[in-house]
């Protein structure tokens, strides 16, 4: 924006020096016939073959510099409104360039709140540990912590039986994949809405730092939670996809996605 500002500044001012110096021109001719205009045509020998019995020299005068007086006035207002003209359209301009860049700004900053929003959604993700024998108790985890100990259970009890294969019936991973999906879709909006390049790379380096703090140290932990267990189900003898896997689909996207911003 700021180039094509600065485009438009320098046609603005070069504008105004051609209409000046044209204006200028016509004025200094104008000058010129009406200084000397009337001298060459009262003399005798002048194109107007004037004598001292021609009488009224002054009316005569007046006749012939009315025209010329006129035409060049009419000339220099053609001149001023082509002038307004053109500085009203360049104003129009600037207005709905000042109009765009707000309205873009109020888009970068919608999804910088998003972010925050999500970052502090990430944060607040609470696990519950099952015990694991019967002899423990559960144990609650936050964080990035929590999701690293939601996936150690699931990479170790990963296998979904017939009844709650469906990631629905999981809370826990229902919670993240709902913030991971938002993250995506926030991606996908600064792909298509956000114009400048400066203000796209810096929201996409933004979500790629939360996934580097936020998740990486939780997906990295446990590959064979990536994995999961891909034994036939002893009800319908098929292989039903455990949920979690899900997770580690989209946040391989994510990161594939804000590859190259500045974070990462």
């Amino acid at each position: 924006m700021g180039n094509n500002d600065q485009r438009k500044q320098k046609k603005i001012h070069l504008f105004k020096n051609v209409s000046l110096k044209q204006s200028e021109l016509v004025l200094g001719i104008g000058s010129l016939l009406l200084l000397f205009g009337p001298l060459l045509l009262s003399q005798p020998w002048g194109l107007g073959g004037f004598s001292e019995t021609a009488g009224h020299v002054g009316d005569a005068i007046g006749g012939i510099t009315a025209p010329i007086t006129g035409l060049i006035g009419s000339i220099l207002v053609y001149f001023a409104l082509k002038a307004q003209i053109e500085a009203n359209e360049q104003i129009q301009s600037q207005i709905e360039n000042q109009e765009a860049e707000a309205e873009q700004q109020k888009k970068v900053q919608y999804i910088k709140d998003d972010i925050t929003v999500l970052r502090k959604d990430l944060d607040d993700f609470r696990y519950i540990l099952p015990p694991i024998s019967n002899l423990g108790s559960p144990e609650e985890f936050s964080g990035w912590k929590g999701i690293e100990r939601m996936f150690y259970w699931y990479g170790f009890n990963g296998h979904p039986t017939h009844y709650e294969w469906q990631i629905e019936k999981h809370p826990y991973l229902l919670q993240l994949n709902s913030i991971m999906v938002m993250l995506g879709l926030l991606i996908n909006k600064i792909d298509n809405q956000i114009e400048n390049d400066v203000d796209k790379n810096y929201l996409k380096a933004s979500i790629d730092l939360l996934v580097s703090t936020r998740l990486t140290p939780a997906f990295s932990q446990h590959p064979f939670a990536r994995t999961g267990n891909e034994e036939a189900c002893v009800h319908c003898m098929e292989v039903h996809i455990a949920p979690h896997r899900d997770l580690f689909k989209l946040y391989d996207q994510l990161r594939n996605d804000t590859a190259g911003t500045a974070s990462g």
